[in-house]
């Protein structure tokens, strides 16, 4: 039996905003900022997977959602080719010169569609 590797509270916290948990009722009516911070003042140090659990709430609460924080990289990509393409920037990634050589952003969507990119 294959044995899984641990999984941090990083990966939880992800799990949890990505099924939709709430940020605003995580326990006894509190938020999830307040639940965090009630849980690091009982830790001497903070692991990085807990600073990256506030980098990532801190995320989702400025985005709004979920599903808005998981659109932001691929609209980083379609503003990008847009300045690429009025010629305001520039990039030598060749992926990146790839989607700013496709003629319709409809395309380049449906291209990014297919990105499973992990936040977290």
């Amino acid at each position: 039996m294959t044995k899984l590797p641990p999984r941090t509270c990083l990966d939880v916290v992800g799990d949890l905003l990505s099924a939709g948990a709430s940020l605003n009722d995580c326990r006894a009516g509190q938020d999830a900022e307040r639940c965090y911070e009630q849980a690091q003042l009982k830790m001497e140090t903070s692991p990085p997977p807990w600073k990256a659990c506030k980098v990532l709430i801190r995320g989702v609460r400025s985005a709004g959602s979920w599903k808005a924080y998981a659109r932001l990289p691929r609209k980083d990509v379609i503003v990008l080719r847009s300045l690429h393409n009025s010629g305001r920037a520039k990039t030598d990634d060749a992926i990146m010169k790839f989607l700013c050589q496709l003629g319709d952003n409809g395309v380049v969507w449906n291209v990014l569609s297919f990105w499973r990119a992990r936040l977290y």
